[in-house]
């Protein structure tokens, strides 16, 4: 099961490459292969109830309804959608004869919200292309071969993800374009799921309970839908979980749409547009949120949308404890769930590099990054950071952590920071994947989620009191001397240098000063004034393995024996 994605997702490439390459640019062909797939999976969703459905439609014609897209859902499709044409894509591809205007009668045949659907797809543009460079037939037939079933029957919807994913993976490397904006593997995607909801199995075992999980930038789809798997395979049937989210990109977001579709979820709950400037569920709190932000996306043009600037500006807003540089919009995603935090019990578990764990010093002049670490402490919000192995996503190779949030800790986890070190929990892939070579594999991840679970500590587990993390920085101001005289500026006065030093947090500043500097230095003095609280998470501080080095004879033998093998080389060259 592990390349059947693949398989499909290359034979539907290539097959269609084949006929549209000489046409379309290479690194637009995934703009035409994307929503032809949504629409044969359309298809085979609703081959069962085609007829019915169309016998529905009728009877309501000769009522006077003209326009299926008014028709209320109910009254003629159990499910979220459905299509009044006779024709599908199959049908389609066996007769050339009015074929644009069939294929318009087709999408026009498909209920608001699918049609809503492929006008962000601009199936519209694509078709009138194909017509025009005579090859429409063609390419519809390669979506009906019999060697590419895309019935739901024969991939689910977990692996038509994959399809959508890996599709878009090429589109992405073609285009010199981040796949990471896209999406996020899926084991690491289970992983998150389970760490975030595991914990809660107990609590969410009763009746007609009802709870909601949201991504801010949700992509395809894959957290919300995988958590809702884990849902249906471990809670009360009649448990009912709202899955939102919302994406920037249209046609992720149509992908996205399409999906809840097809799994009879509700396609409004996934919003188009930029959560950070146009936020589509402004007001709502939720009790689960997950996401992977993009790593290293600029913000810096959000600044000037109304919106955002408002938000930036509120004192009480969710960028009140601070803003990180404008490359890093993670942590600004990360504030934005934070503010969206249900009261009465919320836990969030979001993925980023390492720059929000460690990155800035505490500013004089202005809240920033650090301030913000400091007010995830201080609220005692911050339950867990776990360090994933590394070559994991398929766009790039560097560290990455996921984080782990509750405003309703349990009683043994006040206070304290679980931090995990999961980098040789992996295996290696049988192919990579762009810069994907690792995966979490079933076994890694309930060891992983065990040490999360268990909290005892081992060589991958540490737990740490909270204040740990802080420290104090202070200014410490020193007298310019030159061969033991003050240095003077033009105007005769004391020139004056100044540096700033990290010392434990709650160890008192004057007694370290007098022990640590004033002993050394007898004329630095001690600016109060600017003395701050900083904070940063960095783990090589809790898991450095200290590596004792090489006797120097050892290490002269290395250096011997290289240099042996160096002239050896030599004289074989030289014959």
């Amino acid at each position: 099961m592990s390349d059947f994605y693949n398989q499909i997702s290359s034979l539907v490439w290539n097959s269609v490459d084949r006929v549209i390459r000489d046409i379309v640019k290479k690194n637009e062909v995934g703009k035409y292969i994307l929503p032809f797939i949504v629409m044969r999976r359309f298809d085979f969703v609703l081959e069962k109830d085609k007829e019915e459905i169309i016998e529905k439609w009728n009877n309501l014609k000769k009522k006077g309804v003209k326009d299926p897209s008014k028709v209320i859902l109910i009254e003629i499709s159990p499910r979220k959608f459905f299509n009044v044409s006779k024709f599908d894509l199959k049908k389609l591809s066996q007769d050339s004869k009015m074929l644009k205007d069939n294929f318009n009668d087709y999408l026009l045949g498909y209920s608001e919200n699918v049609q809503k659907i492929f006008e962000n797809f601009k199936v519209n543009e694509l078709v009138e292309h194909l017509d025009q460079e005579n090859v429409l037939l063609e390419f519809i037939q390669e979506f009906t071969k019999k060697d590419i079933n895309l019935s739901p029957d024969n991939i689910d919807n977990h692996s038509m993800g994959l399809v959508y994913e890996e599709i878009l993976n090429k589109f992405s490397e073609d285009t010199n374009t981040s796949s990471g904006e896209y999406y996020t593997p899926r084991d690491v995607i289970k992983l998150l799921v389970e760490l975030i909801l595991e914990p809660e199995k107990d609590k969410l075992n009763k009746n007609n309970l009802v709870r909601s999980i949201y991504d801010p930038c949700c992509g395809t789809g894959g957290m919300l839908t995988i958590s809702r798997d884990w849902a249906k395979k471990n809670l009360p049937k009649n448990m009912k979980l709202r899955l939102s989210g919302q994406e920037i990109t249209k046609e992720t977001h149509s992908i996205c749409q399409s999906d809840f579709l097809i799994l009879d979820e509700d396609p409004d709950e996934i919003i188009q547009g930029s959560t950070l400037s146009n936020d589509g569920f402004k007001d709502s709190k939720f009790y689960y949120m997950i996401s992977n932000p993009p790593f290293g996306k600029h913000w810096g043009t959000e600044k000037n949308k109304i919106e955002f600037q408002n938000d930036l500006n509120d004192i009480d807003g969710p960028y009140q404890n601070g803003l990180p540089p404008v490359r890093d919009s993670q942590t600004l995603f990360i504030m934005k769930l934070i503010s969206k935090m249900e009261p009465k019990g919320s836990r969030i578990g979001v993925i980023t590099n390492g720059s929000p764990l460690f990155t800035d010093e505490p500013s004089e002049s202005s809240k920033n990054i650090s301030d913000f670490r400091k007010s995830l402490i201080d609220k005692d919000l911050l339950e867990a950071v776990i360090k994933l192995p590394p070559d994991m996503f398929f766009d790039t190779n560097i560290h990455t952590y996921i984080w782990i949030l509750n405003n309703k800790k349990e009683k043994d986890r006040i206070n304290k920071v679980q931090l995990i070190n999961a980098t040789n929990f992996y295996e290696k892939l049988g192919r990579s994947l762009n810069k994907k070579t690792n995966l979490i594999s079933e076994k890694n991840k309930n060891e992983i989620l065990n040490i999360y679970l268990t909290q005892k500590e081992n060589d991958f587990s540490k737990i740490i009191n909270k204040s740990d993390f802080l420290y104090t920085r202070i200014k410490v101001d020193y007298p310019l001397i030159e061969n033991g005289k003050p240095i003077l500026d033009k105007n005769g006065k004391q020139k004056i240098t100044s540096e700033y030093e990290r010392i434990p947090y709650g160890v008192n500043v004057d007694d370290y000063f007098e022990r640590e500097i004033k002993k050394y230095i007898p004329t630095g003095s001690l600016d109060k004034k600017k003395m701050k609280i900083g904070c940063e998470i960095t783990f090589n501080k809790y898991f450095y393995n200290y590596v004792e080095p090489q006797e120097s004879k050892e290490v002269l033998n290395d250096i011997m024996k290289i240099d042996k093998e160096i002239n050896e080389t030599t004289r074989k060259i030289l014959g």
